[in-house]
C-alpha cells in the first residue's frame, strides 16, 4: 500500500525490511545489521572512471536511497534519490603495512552503526594499498540490500567501467524502483501461496528436537555487536577433488557443502534430528537480478544416523533443500512467530551459506577477487563457502558470536569442517557417516598424546607406608586435632597401630572391608589409618545419615568388621551381618587396645592393587553403589597433592562428611608431608576449634564459599583454597579472592571413580566474568579423553563425553559386575586390557590443553557439591504409599540457587499428603537429597512424542500454601525471625509455623540463617537448633533467653607451649 503527500510517495515496508527494522530498533547502536565485502582490484585502475561508473549504477537503485517516517503501525518509507553521497578515498601506500591499515579502517567502519534516521544507507571506499592494487569496500544496511545485491551491483559497475574504459557501447541504464519490492511482497502475502507456505513450514518443523550449539552452551537471545571471522583457502588440488566428489555424489559443490555441514554437526553434537539454516535469495522470478532486501534463511531439517551412507545423506539433504526452496519466500521471522519463538531463540545454531554468486569479472584490464567480510546478524555460528571460478580455489569462512567462541575455537571449527569435506572427497558414496574422520592428524596427536603426557614415577608403597615414613621424619609434630584433643605423629601412629593389631588379630587383611562409623574426631582418623595398616579397605559411614540408608549400605557391602562408638550410634548396625564390632569407647575394648603393640604391623601380601577404601555414591536405579578405590590410585593422587599443593604441609581442616571423598586431599595430603589436620565441621564451632589459627589449606564446594565467609576471616585459608564438587563460576571466585588477596585458588575436578581428583586448574589472578572456570589438565599418570558416541576423539572446542584412563581408576563397583562393565570400558587408546572410566560428564578441550566442564549427559547432577542421581530420589518417592509417578529436576528459579524439585502424581483414588511424602523420603535419604519442593500434579506433562516435557513442569508455587497456613508473628523477636527466614529463603513473608526446610531450606542456607540471626538479634544459636526447631515458633524459645554472642576473634600471643 502506498500514499502520496506533497509529491512524495510513501509505502509500507516489505516483510523482509520490517524484520530488520524491528531488530535494529531493539538496539539502535548495534552495527551488525549490515552486509559488507571488499574486492581486491589488481591493475592500472582509472579511479575517475571507476567513480563515474559507480555513481551511475548506485544513483538509480531506489532501495539504497530510502528514508523512513513515523513509527509502529504508521511507519512508512519513501525514496530520496540523491547523487550527493561520498566515495571515501584513501591512499595507504605510505603506511608500513598498507593492507593491515586498510583492513583496520574497514573493521572500524563496520563497528559504526548505519542509522535509519536519515543517514545514507550504503558506503563505498576505494583504498589504495600498492601502485597497482586497490580495495573496493562496499557496505550497506541490511534494510536496503542483502548479500546477493552486492553481486548484482558489482557486476553492473564492472560492466559499465569496462565499457567506458574500452569505448564499447555502455549497458542500458537500469533503474530499480522501490515499488518492485513492496508491491511484490504485498501480493505474495495476500496470496494462496503464502497460506500454503505457512502450512508447509508448520508441518516440516513439527516435533522438532532441542537445538544444540557447537559451542556446547546455550546461545544468548540477544544479537552481538559484531561477529568474529576466520577465513581459509583450500588449495587448487583439493578444490578440484571437492568438485569431483560433488559430481560423484550427484550434487553440486553447494550441496556437498551443506551435506558436510550436516554431517559435522551430527558428529559433533550427537544430534540425529539436525536443523541448519541455509540463506536463500527469497526472490520472485522477476526479481532475480534486482538488488534490494529479500534474502531469507530457511531451516533445513535432515534425519541423520551413523549408519547412513554418504550417498543417502546427500540425497536427503538435496531433497530437503529442494522441498524448502519451493517455499523460500515465507519469511523466517514468520516461521518463528508461528512457532511462538520470537525473542526466545532460533530454530538452528548453525547457518551454512553456499550460494554460488558469480564473481568471475574484471574492471577493464584489471582483475578482481572477492574478499567477503563478516556480515549478517546471527548469534551463534555461520559458515560460508566461496567457489571462485576465476582461480579455481574454494574459500571457507566462519562468522561466530565472540561470546561463544574464542579465536582458537573458531579456527578449530573451520579446520574441522574443512577436514570433513576432504574426508568426504576421498570416500566412496557407500562410506558410512560414522566412518568419516573429522579429525586431522595433528589434532589427533594433540588430544590423544600431547595433552595426556602425564607419566611420573610414584613410590610403589601403600598410603599407610607413606604415613609411617612421615612419622619417622616428624614424630613430635602435631598431626591431628579436634575440639577435645590434639595428637602428635608418633601418638597418632601408635594409636592406629594398636587398633590395626586388633583388626589383624581378628583375621582382617587384604581384600577385606571394615566399616567405620564415627563422628568427626581424632578417633576417626586413627580408625581410617588403622584399617589401611591392617591391609584392609575402609567403608566410611556418616553417623548423621538416616539409619535405614546406613543399614542398606552395610548390607550391600558386607564388611567383616565395624569400628564405631556409643556416641556415633553405630552399634545398631551390628545386626546387619557384620562379623566383628569394635566400639572404641567400650571399657573392654579400651583395655584390649592398651595391651596391643605400638609397632607398625607387617602387611603380608599387601600390594598397591588392593583396595584402600569403598565410598558409596548415589545410584541411578535408586540403589547406591560402592566405588572400590585402590592403594595405587590413592598413593598416586596423594603424592601429587604434596607437590602441587604445598600448603597442605601447614594447617588443613577436615570438615567434609566422612562418606564424601572431598576430605581425602587435606587429610592424607597433610599426613604424608608433616602437615597438621583439624577435624571439625564447617559451622559456627570451627573458629573455636582452630583457636585463632588460620588454615593454610582448605577444600570447599563453591556453594560453601558464603558459609566460609560467614564464619569470619580467621577461618578462610591463608595459602590455598581448593574449590570442587560442582561447576565453579569465575564471578563467585573473583569476588571471594577480592576479599582474600594473595590466596591461591585451584579448581579441582574428579569423580570418586577416578580417586578424588583427576584434573585441576590454578586460577589466574585476573579471573572474572561470568564464565565457568576450566577444570584444567589431567593429573599424574592419568589421561583424559573427550569422545563422541562412537568412542572417537572429538576436535578441540567440541563438546563430548569425558573419559579417564590411568592408575587412579577405581576397580569398579563393589558386587556390581554389570554396572562396572557399563562404566569402566575398554580403552581403545591404551595398552591391551586397559580400561577407561565413562564419567557421564560433558567436556571440551580448550586450545591451550585445558578442559571445560559443560554439564551432565545423564540424570546425575551436583547440588551444593553433592553428587546426586535423580533416579535414586525418584525411586524413593515411588516407594511412598500412593505415589504412582515421580520425576525430579534441578531448578534455578533464582540465579545461583539450585534446588531439587520433585513432581509426583498420586495413584488413582488415593489422596497424597506432600508433607508425609517429604517425611518418608527424608527417612531414607540424606538431607542433601531431599527435594526442597514437592509439587503434586494431576499428570506429568508430555511432549507430542509421549516423552516427559521438562520445560512444561511448573515452578513450585508456595504462595497459596503459605497463605492458607500463615500465622503472624506474636512478638518483636518472632517478627525479626520471620523476616530473617523470608530473606534467606527469598520469600515475601514467612509465618511462625512454616517449616524452614519445607520451604526450600538446606544446610548451607541454615548456616546463613544462623549468621543472619546472630547479626540481627545478637543471639548465638548452634546450627543444630535450626534442624531441631525449623519453624519460627519453635525457634523463638531459643532467642527469649539470649546468650552473649562470642566476641570477634583476634590474634593473641601464647605464653605457654602446647
Amino acid at each position: 500500500m502506498s500514499t502520496s503527500e506533497a509529491g512524495v510517495v510513501y509505502t509500507e515496508l516489505s516483510a523482509a525490511q520490517q524484520g530488520i527494522w524491528n531488530a535494529q530498533q531493539l538496539d539502535p547502536d548495534n552495527p551488525i545489521y549490515s552486509v559488507a565485502q571488499y574486492l581486491e582490484i589488481t591493475g592500472d585502475l582509472d579511479t575517475r572512471l571507476f567513480e563515474d561508473a559507480l555513481r551511475q549504477v548506485f544513483n538509480r537503485i531506489e532501495p539504497f536511497h530510502v528514508r523512513f517516517s513515523g513509527s509502529g503501525s504508521s511507519l512508512r518509507q519513501y525514496v530520496a534519490l540523491s547523487a550527493d553521497w561520498p566515495l571515501h578515498a584513501f591512499d595507504f601506500t605510505g603506511e608500513s603495512a598498507p593492507v593491515a591499515a586498510a583492513e583496520a579502517w574497514m573493521k572500524a567502519d563496520m563497528a559504526r552503526p548505519i542509522r535509519l534516521d536519515g543517514e545514507v544507507l550504503f558506503r563505498h571506499a576505494l583504498i589504495r594499498v600498492a601502485a597497482d592494487r586497490y580495495f573496493w569496500y562496499q557496505r550497506a544496511h541490511h534494510i536496503a540490500a542483502d548479500g546477493f545485491s552486492g553481486a548484482i551491483c558489482t557486476a553492473r559497475v564492472a560492466a559499465l567501467y569496462t565499457a567506458l574504459a574500452t569505448g564499447a557501447p555502455t549497458p542500458e541504464p537500469v533503474t530499480v524502483p522501490l515499488a518492485t519490492w513492496v508491491d511484490t511482497d504485498a501480493e505474495y502475502r495476500a496470496s494462496e501461496s503464502f497460506t500454503e507456505d505457512r502450512a508447509y513450514w508448520s508441518e516440516a518443523l513439527a516435533n522438532r528436537a532441542d537445538v544444540p550449539s557447537l559451542s556446547g552452551r546455550r546461545p544468548p537471545t540477544s544479537t552481538p555487536y559484531s561477529l568474529a571471522r576466520h577465513a581459509e583457502t583450500v588449495d587448487a588440488e583439493t578444490s578440484a577433488q571437492l568438485r569431483a566428489a560433488a559430481r560423484r555424489l550427484r550434487t553440486t559443490v553447494s550441496g556437498l557443502t551443506i551435506a558436510g555441514a550436516v554431517l559435522s554437526f551430527h558428529r559433533l553434537t550427537g544430534a540425529e534430528d539436525v536443523v541448519i539454516g541455509v540463506p536463500v535469495l527469497g526472490r520472485a522470478r522477476r526479481q532475480l537480478n534486482v538488488p534490494g532486501m529479500a534474502a531469507n534463511i530457511l531451516p533445513i531439517r535432515v534425519a541423520v544416523s551413523d549408519d547412513l551412507s554418504l550417498q543417502d545423506l546427500v540425497r536427503r539433504v538435496g531433497a530437503s533443500i529442494k522441498s524448502a526452496l519451493r517455499h523460500q519466500r515465507f519469511r523466517y521471522e514468520d516461521i518463528l512467530r508461528d512457532l511462538k519463538l520470537i525473542g526466545r531463540g532460533n530454530l538452528f545454531s548453525l547457518v551454512v551459506s553456499a550460494m554460488p554468486f558469480d564473481y568471475d569479472l574484471s574492471l577493464g584490464e584489471c582483475s578482481v577477487r572477492l574478499k567477503p567480510l563478516a556480515g549478517g546478524h546471527f548469534n551463534d555460528f555461520s559458515l560460508s563457502l566461496y567457489d571462485n571460478s576465476s582461480d579455481g580455489l574454494i574459500g571457507i569462512a566462519s562468522d561466530v558470536n565472540p561470546e561463544l567462541y574464542d579465536a582458537d575455537t573458531n579456527r578449530a571449527k573451520v579446520e574441522l569442517f574443512r577436514n570433513t569435506l576432504i574426508a568426504m572427497a576421498s570416500a566412496t558414496p557407500d562410506t558410512l557417516v560414522r566412518q568419516v574422520d573429522v579429525l586431522g592428524e595433528r589434532e589427533r596427536e594433540l588430544v590423544l598424546c600431547t595433552w595426556n603426557d602425564t607419566a611420573r614415577e610414584v613410590p610403589g608403597v601403600s598410603l599407610p607406608g607413606l604415613f609411617e615414613a612421615q612419622v619417622v621424619r616428624t614424630p613430635d609434630a602435631v598431626a591431628v586435632g579436634d575440639a577435645r584433643e590434639s595428637v602428635s605423629y608418633a601418638e597418632l601412629n601408635a594409636r592406629a597401630n594398636r587398633l590395626a593389631h586388633v583388626l589383624v588379630g581378628a583375621g582382617v587383611g587384604p581384600e577385606d572391608l571394615v566399616a567405620v562409623c564415627l563422628p568427626r574426631s581424632v578417633d576417626l582418623v586413627v580408625s581410617l589409618l588403622a584399617v589401611g595398616k591392617a591391609g584392609a579397605a575402609y567403608l566410611p559411614l556418616d553417623p548423621d545419615y538416616p539409619a535405614e540408608r546406613l543399614a542398606a549400605t552395610v548390607a550391600d557391602s558386607g564388611p567383616v568388621a565395624l569400628i564405631t562408638s556409643g556416641v556415633a550410634g553405630g552399634a545398631g548396625l551390628a545386626a546387619e551381618g557384620v562379623v566383628r564390632r569394635i566400639v572404641l569407647d567400650d571399657p573392654d575394648m579400651a583395655g584390649l587396645l592398651s595391651r596391643q603393640s605400638v609397632s607398625d604391623p607387617v602387611r603380608v601380601g599387601h600390594v598397591p592393587s588392593h583396595p584402600a577404601y569403598v565410598i558409596y555414591t548415589s545410584g541411578s536405579t535408586g540403589r547406591p553403589k560402592g566405588v572400590v578405590v585402590t592403594q595405587a590410585g590413592l598413593v598416586n593422587y596423594v603424592v601429587r597433592c604434596v607437590e602441587a599443593y604445598p600448603e597442605v604441609a601447614g594447617l588443613s581442616v577436615l570438615h567434609a562428611s566422612v562418606s564424601f571423598d572431598a576430605g581425602v586431599t587435606g587429610l592424607y595430603g597433610a599426613l604424608v608431608c608433616g602437615g597438621e589436620v583439624v577435624v571439625a565441621a564447617l559451622d559456627e564451632g570451627l573458629p573455636g576449634v582452630l583457636g585463632g589459627r588460620r588454615p593454610s589449606f582448605m577444600k570447599v564446594t563453591p556453594s560453601a564459599l558464603a558459609v566460609l565467609d560467614s564464619l569470619g576471616g580467621g577461618v578462610s585459608p591463608s595459602g590455598r583454597l581448593m574449590v570442587g564438587g560442582e561447576a565453579v563460576q569465575s564471578v563467585a571466585v573473583a569476588e571471594w579472592r577480592r576479599r582474600h588477596a594473595g590466596v591461591a585458588v585451584v579448581d579441582h575436578y574428579g569423580p570418586t571413580e577416578v580417586t578424588v581428583g583427576c584434573t585441576d586448574f590454578v586460577l589466574p589472578a585476573d579471573v572474572g566474568g561470568s564464565e565457568v572456570v576450566p577444570i584444567g589438565r589431567p593429573m599424574w599418570n592419568t589421561r583424559a579423553y573427550v569422545l563422541d558416541g562412537g568412542l572417537r576423539p572429538v576436535p578441540v572446542g567440541v563438546a563430548g563425553e569425558l573419559y579417564f584412563a590411568g592408575v587412579q581408576l577405581a576397580r569398579g563397583y563393589l558386587g556390581r559386575p554389570g554396572l562396572t562393565a557399563e562404566r569402566f570400558v575398554a580403552c581403545p587408546f591404551g595398552s591391551s586390557g586397559e580400561r577407561m572410566y565413562r564419567t557421564g560428564d560433558l567436556a571440551r578441550w580448550r586450545a591451550d590443553g585445558t578442559l571445560d566442564y559443560l554439564g551432565r549427559t545423564d540424570d546425575q547432577v551436583k547440588v551444593r557439591g553433592f553428587r546426586i542421581e535423580l533416579g535414586e530420589i525418584e525411586a524413593a518417592l515411588l516407594g511412598r504409599p500412593g505415589v504412582a509417578q515421580a520425576v525430579v529436576v534441578v531448578r534455578e528459579d533464582v540465579p545461583g540457587d539450585q534446588r531439587l524439585t520433585a513432581y509426583v502424581v498420586a495413584a488413582e483414588g488415593v489422596a497424597v499428603e506432600v508433607s508425609q511424602v517429604r517425611a518418608g523420603v527424608g527417612a531414607v535419604l540424606p538431607e542433601y537429597m531431599v527435594p526442597s519442593a514437592i509439587v503434586l500434579l494431576e499428570a506429568l506433562p508430555l511432549t507430542v512424542n509421549g516423552k516427559l516435557d521438562r520445560r512444561a513442569l511448573p515452578a513450585p508455587d508456595r504462595t497459596a500454601e503459605l497463605e492458607a497456613s500463615y500465622r503472624a508473628p506474636r512478638t518483636p523477636d518472632e517478627q525479626l525471625l520471620c523476616e530473617a527466614f523470608a530473606e534467606i529463603l527469598g520469600l515475601d513473608r514467612v509465618g511462625i509455623d512454616d517449616n524452614f526446610f519445607d520451604l526450600g531450606g538446606h544446610s548451607l542456607l541454615a548456616t546463613r540463617l544462623v549468621s543472619r540471626i546472630r547479626s540481627t538479634l545478637k543471639v548465638e544459636l548452634p546450627l543444630r537448633a535450626i534442624f531441631e526447631n525449623p519453624t519460627v515458633g519453635g525457634l523463638s524459645s531459643h532467642v527469649t533467653r539470649p546468650k552473649r554472642t562470642r566476641p570477634a576473634l583476634r590474634p593473641r600471643s601464647r605464653q605457654e607451649e602446647i
